[in-house]
């Protein structure tokens, strides 16, 4: 199919006629030009057990924002997405509100590894019932 399309009303298709001056023209464009391989975001069990200690519509926010902010580009810091200093935990957290995602990446197999979601309240980082600190 030929962009732009033949008029339907039969008016003229000439550049300078009617029907040029009521569509814009927009350029081809290819989406695989901007495209970038999705990683796979996977959570361990440990994240599993910890999300059900939320209510499901927290459960719902927090998996959306995962998937929303880490299938793509995971280790691009944001206002919401920073490396941590080395800890026992992970290299990398998402804050969600007052939500905690920590997880790791896997560049060979293209995965992000969510492997703990926890509750910022104030100062303290409660996961999975427990005071955690980094």
């Amino acid at each position: 199919m030929s962009w732009p399309p033949p008029p339907a009303d039969g008016q003229s298709a000439s550049p300078t006629g009617p029907a040029s001056q009521s569509r814009a023209i927009v350029p081809r464009f290819d989406p695989c030009y901007t495209c970038t391989v999705a990683y796979e975001i996977r959570l361990s069990e440990d994240a599993r057990r910890h999300l059900r200690r939320f209510s499901r519509r927290e459960t719902r926010t927090i998996l959306d924002r995962i998937q929303e902010a880490l299938r793509n580009e995971p280790r691009t810091e944001t206002r919401n997405l920073k490396r941590l200093r080395p800890n026992p935990l992970s290299k990398y957290e998402l804050k969600i509100g007052d939500f905690r995602a920590f997880f790791e990446v896997l560049d060979e197999s293209r995965e992000v590894l969510v492997l703990a979601i926890g509750r910022k309240e104030g100062n303290r980082l409660w996961i999975g019932g427990r005071e955690v600190n980094l």
